[in-house]
């Protein structure tokens, strides 16, 4: 083959590699850069005798004996459609019966991982029995390069669309550059290049190829030139593992968008973003964050006798032990809303040894869970929403990592960090301390295992005190966690100080805890409280209302995208395949929508699972099974988005009744006069919030008024939908004539009814009752359960001891105090005895101040102007009072 040839190939490649693959590019500058310099001695000659060869300078061998065609021929015929070996699965393969199908109807919506994708995968089962061969290889990987000419044989076969080429030795590819034309395969095929990488770069490079056409991921085929070391195909078989669809599913995801809601309208407090402790006393004490690794429980008695003399952040796991040894956290940070990690919270015997800890936990956290702690000291931070715009929130992906960056950005000057391991013991080979409910033991020795899971396969970093030290990838996500964390967040004034026996981190100094020499004590919980109490907020800002609409918007054009799709009634195998496609870019196109990142890992399990089904070898595909196979998929989608604009829409509207409570309780601090419109009937109000659904004696008086007046209406003031629809039910076969009203101001009260009734037990009752008193408009009566079982007689010894303000001022009253002696200092028969001309000693109080006085108010018009007078002086009464 003539030079020009080989040259103008060379540049061709150069040129394209230039313009797509500047990364491989500036690699080949630098190395042709260390040659003219130098710094590099070239180890290949590359050499051409009937074909292309590679001789290796010191030793003279020759990479391909002369039989590089051969061997380029070899390897295409070694490319076989089965799934017999050269293969990575990259999806659970398991199979499922009807049984499995059965038994996921027992679940709750979203409960079960796998409950809203089985039923595809069974039908598609079922139907592929015995077909196991492909038609096409989409996707497909070459680990190592040589001079390239297997790749252009493979290719001529397999003809694939999407290709990564594996080669760690750089010097061995720039030599291919002169054989194989990159630029023509690139024509047809997208290339990833993974050249002269270390792992963290190749992880990068196989999750880019993984994310590219995932739909062909189901079984990705293979070839490994003998020459080239395994250690990148453990490598891409761990980024397999590590892929977020295989190791949290969607139903999960869904559950944890949806889960903040709850606590979004019940006046929590959430942490604001930009909360600080810089230029408070905090900013320079030592704050230790305690993790649950095996390190902590090591030490554990020196953070005893230690704990004074820092401010202490402890993970939720560690609470158990901590209450064990009586060492009291300042704060305690939790993120995992899982249940099996509510099982930390459990085993602590008693939480009062925690009351005065502050709480920052994770939007989504049980409400179960918050009930066990002190609710003024909880905090919230989001985790993976943004359902409010100035809330603290946090990306990482376990809870010591979200820690570390919540401390980053407190700005605290000085963090140490211990059992914050994220690496296995080396003695015990122990995950964790043993409090931790996910403890696991592992064999280092077993590191090299070919069976790899993302939680329990081991691989060696730099470790914090020893120089290599194995972790998961689990762990291993963290630790890149925390150091993205380091290198974004971390100021120059912060020093962070690492105690743990674990893994490195990248600048953070490993420290011996015989070096810290801080001998102050001091306490920090009040400050803590009003720096947290000061920096959060309990409400929701128009602009974050109209966001959550937003969403709601957002997720119905995504159901009109699905409705599209499921309309159509014929299509073939490729158009099915296409529109599948579309469909999956639609539902991800919204970076706003929440429902976008479900939506990805939902497809990002099944749609290679249904690409694989339709690439099938032998198989025949007719009509309705590819409308099955349609309306299979569609029928989650469609559940997914219902299921969330509902709960959507709930939240909003509690969301707005809300608003209606708190513009309610606003209308107390403006009431005005004004002039009370007479109805066309004589009308009954009460408010019908929880306080009073929850009081069985208030509810069961309303309905015996009511039925002792049954011509009059009855009014029930909500602030709920809810309460509305539980007041509808609670009340309209016992009240005759009954009106249901959301209210939002105090005025409404005042112009639709005479008498408001009051619950004593209840303060915005008490608030209301006397507003309304100072109005002087309608008359409102506070029931008292107490009234009951007194007489006329027996109640005056009563309000003797309670000093009656009438006994005190009658005066003030309008009453003198020889009226008083009249009727032998007797309050009922000085108010009433004028109107209710047969009240005696033996009368019963109960009846004649919840019955009869409401009754002949709104039969009597001067008795009603009278008793108006008298509950206004009695509030005024009180005001006079209570300045004095």
């Amino acid at each position: 083959m003539d030079n020009t040839t080989i040259i103008n190939r060379f540049n061709e490649n150069i040129s394209y590699l230039q313009t797509y693959q500047k990364n491989l590019f500036d690699k080949l500058v630098a190395f042709d850069n260390a040659v003219v310099n130098g710094h590099y001695q070239e180890k290949y000659e590359l050499i051409y005798e009937n074909g292309f060869d590679v001789v290796e300078k010191a030793t003279g061998k020759k990479l391909y004996e002369n039989k590089s065609e051969q061997y380029a021929q070899e390897a295409s015929q070694s490319i076989e459609y089965s799934l017999d070996d050269n293969v990575f699965i990259t999806g659970f393969k398991n199979d499922f019966t009807k049984e499995d199908l059965e038994s996921c109807t027992n679940f709750k919506p979203f409960e079960y991982n796998l409950q809203g994708m089985a039923p595809l995968r069974y039908y598609m089962q079922e139907q592929a029995k015995g077909k196991t061969g492909l038609n096409k290889l989409y996707k497909f990987i070459f680990f190592g390069s040589g001079l390239g000419l297997h790749m252009e044989s493979i290719d001529k076969k397999i003809s694939s669309k999407v290709y990564l080429i594996v080669e760690d030795d750089l010097e061995l590819f720039r030599l291919s550059l002169f054989v194989v034309d990159y630029s023509k395969l690139a024509k047809h095929a997208k290339l990833f290049f993974s050249v002269f990488e270390d792992e963290q770069e190749f992880s990068i490079t196989a999750n880019l190829f993984l994310q590219t056409e995932y739909y062909y991921n189901l079984y990705i085929k293979y070839f490994h030139t003998l020459n080239h070391s395994v250690d990148k195909l453990k490598q891409f078989h761990l980024a397999i593992t590590s892929q977020l669809h295989l190791n949290f599913f969607y139903n999960d995801l869904l559950m944890q968008k949806l889960a903040p809601l709850e606590n979004l309208f019940s006046d929590e407090q959430f942490l604001l973003q930009n909360i600080t402790f810089k230029n408070t006393s905090l900013e320079n004490k030592p704050f230790l964050l305690l993790g649950a690794g095996p390190s902590l429980q090591k030490n554990i008695e020196w953070v005893k006798e230690k704990q004074n003399s820092f401010v202490i952040v402890a993970l939720s796991a560690t609470l158990s032990l901590l209450e064990r040894e009586k060492i009291k956290p300042d704060i305690i940070i939790h993120l995992d809303v899982f249940k099996a990690a509510y099982r930390h919270f459990n085993k602590v015997k008693n939480f009062e040894w925690f009351k005065d800890t502050i709480y920052i936990l994770p939007a989504k956290i049980d409400p179960v869970i918050t009930s066990k702690f002190n609710r003024k000291n909880i905090f919230f931070y989001e985790n993976g929403t943004e359902y409010r715009v100035s809330s603290f929130k946090t990306y990482a992906p376990c809870v010591g990592s979200t820690a570390y960056q919540i401390l980053l950005s407190l700005e605290v000057k000085n963090i140490y960090l211990l059992g914050l391991d994220l690496a296995i013991d080396a003695k015990t080979g122990k995950t964790h301390s043993d409090s931790h409910e996910y403890v696991k033991t592992l064999d280092t020795n077993a590191a090299d295992d070919e069976k790899m899971s993302f939680k329990e396969h081991l691989i060696e970093v730099a470790g914090n005190t020893e120089e290599i030290v194995f972790t998961t990838p689990n762990f291993n996500t963290s630790i890149q966690s925390i150091n993205t964390s380091t290198k974004q967040l971390k100021t120059t004034e912060q020093k962070i100080y690492n105690l743990s026996n674990g893994a490195k981190f990248f600048d953070v100094k490993s420290f011996d805890k015989e070096e810290f020499r801080h001998t102050e004590t001091f306490e920090c919980q009040q400050e803590l409280y009003e720096i947290f109490l000061k920096n959060s907020s309990n409400s929701l800002s128009e602009q974050e209302y109209q966001a959550l609409e937003s969403q709601v918007s957002y997720a119905q054009n995504m159901q009109e995208d699905i409705n599209g799709f499921s309309k159509k009634k014929k299509f073939s195998v490729d158009e099915l395949k296409e529109r599948l496609i579309l469909l999956s870019q639609q539902l991800s196109h919204n970076d706003k929508s929440d429902l976008k990142e479900v939506y990805e890992i939902y497809c990002r399990y099944l749609l290679p699972y249904v690409f694989d089904f339709l690439n099938k070898k032998e198989m025949k595909y007719d009509k309705q099974t590819l409308l099955d196979i349609r309306d299979i998929f569609t029928k989650e989608l469609f559940h997914i988005v219902d299921y969330y604009t509902n709960a959507l829409e709930n939240t909003l509207s509690i969301g707005f009744q809300k608003a209606n409570q708190y513009k309610f309780i606003a209308s107390l601090e403006n009431t005005i006069n004004f002039e009370k419109i007479k109805q066309d009937e004589n009308s009954i109000g009460f408010l019908y919030m929880k306080e009073n659904q929850e009081d069985t004696t208030f509810i069961s008086y309303i309905k015996e008024l009511s039925q002792t007046i049954p011509e009059i209406t009855f009014k029930v003031f909500c602030f709920f939908d809810i309460d509305k629809k539980r007041a509808e039910l609670e009340f309209e076969s016992e009240i005759k004539k009954l009106e249901v009203v959301l209210i939002d101001n105090i005025q409404t009260i005042e112009k639709e009814v005479e008498i408001f009734i009051g619950n004593q037990k209840s303060r915005l009752d008490l608030q209301v009752a006397m507003i309304l008193r100072k109005l002087k408009q309608i008359i409102a009566i506070l029931f008292n359960i107490n009234e009951k079982g007194y007489t006329v007689a027996s109640v005056m010894e009563r309000h003797r001891k309670n000093k009656h303000a009438i006994y005190e001022d009658p005066e003030f009253f309008g009453f003198s105090k020889d009226e008083l002696e009249k009727w032998d200092y007797s309050i009922y028969k000085l108010l009433y005895k004028k109107y209710i001309v047969n009240l005696s000693d033996q009368t019963d109080v109960y009846r004649v101040t919840y019955f009869d006085a409401p009754k002949l108010a709104l039969e009597n018009e001067e008795f009603r102007n009278y008793l108006i007078s008298i509950l206004h002086k009695q509030a005024l009464y009180v005001k006079k009072k209570a300045a004095t």
